[in-house]
């Protein structure tokens, strides 16, 4: 079992839809396509599952805050309910199955459906691929496992509520490249796209009212990286290169409510891919494609190769 977690709630907003206005004008564009139930958020005591938090309760939505730091979400929540917003947050695991299990029994005994599962919890690790067999354990298990674990545990439950929802599924605009000192983290978040990709398309077979978006945030000033020291601080090139990424996060990143609140619009307007930096993602994906398609061409020569 996971850890023993007590739930802090807040006072029911009686508008799950419709902006309130102590949150601003925000987010009063999107609140008609807004889905119908609670937000269920994943790593939301801070970066940008709190962002997330923050955008869905300012469009009306009740939040439900999950991550395995208590004392962070419940500052989230707090500053959530201060603004009228409605917010309740669970201790949660996301390696641990049956915290996901208890995550969706307390979403759907406390609301009658949930109109988005923000599966976003995740880790960082940086060092070269064949040094630290612990920190690419513990990013699979995190980044992937983490979102199996909340798909298995939610979506047969989405499929009979009876109402259309959203899963929000958290890569990076890593996921298009590959880099070094990167591995654990790169697989993790392209082997999600893989993921979200299957997903849709199981979803597409039993006709279901979910929609499948996948994030793919780019610079985001988080706590991902600082939280996540080098693996080998003692290897100059790790060393330099975490240095390298807190800087560039800490210089380049956008702030985490922007994040979440552009990833959040994205996602109610039925975005495939969603982005907090368009262009740069957009470039990645345009490189993959050529990458691609160089390889095509080559497998082409070499079939003509042979059949001469």
């Amino acid at each position: 079992m996971g850890p023993s977690c007590d739930v802090a709630s807040a006072d029911r907003n009686p508008a799950r839809h419709g902006c309130n206005p102590e949150f601003g004008d925000l987010m009063k564009s999107v609140t008609d396509a807004v889905p119908v139930g609670a937000a269920v958020i994943t790593g939301a005591a801070s970066g940008i599952g709190a962002g997330l938090a923050r955008a869905a309760a300012a469009a009306g939505m009740p939040v439900i805050l999950a991550d395995i730091h208590e004392v962070g979400a419940s500052r989230v929540a707090s500053e959530i309910v201060s603004l009228g917003g409605e917010a309740r947050t669970l201790c949660t695991d996301v390696t641990n199955r049956d915290d996901l299990v208890r995550l969706a029994d307390f979403a759907f005994s406390t609301y009658e459906s949930v109109g988005l599962l923000a599966n976003n919890a995740g880790v960082e690790a940086v060092g070269l691929l064949w040094a630290d067999h612990l920190a690419w354990d513990r990013t699979l298990a995190v980044n992937l496992g983490g979102i199996y674990n909340g798909l298995w545990a939610f979506v047969p439950r989405l499929l009979d509520q009876g109402s259309p929802a959203i899963i929000l599924n958290v890569s990076s605009v890593g996921a298009l490249t590959s880099g070094s000192h990167q591995a654990a983290y790169q697989v993790s978040k392209r082997a999600v796209l893989a993921l979200s990709e299957c997903l849709a398309s199981d979803l597409a077979t039993v006709r279901a009212e979910i929609e499948v978006v996948t994030a793919l945030p780019g610079a985001v000033n988080t706590e991902i990286f600082r939280s996540g020291p080098a693996s080998d601080p003692n290897d100059i090139a790790t060393a330099e290169a975490w240095k390298f990424l807190c800087s560039h996060i800490a210089d380049h990143g956008i702030s985490a409510d922007i994040a979440g609140t552009m990833l959040f619009e994205q996602s109610i307007f039925g975005a495939r891919w969603a982005t907090t930096d368009p262009a740069t993602t957009a470039a990645l994906a345009v490189q993959r494609a050529k990458l691609l398609h160089t390889a095509a061409d080559e497998l082409v020569a070499y079939s003509n190769r042979k059949a001469k």
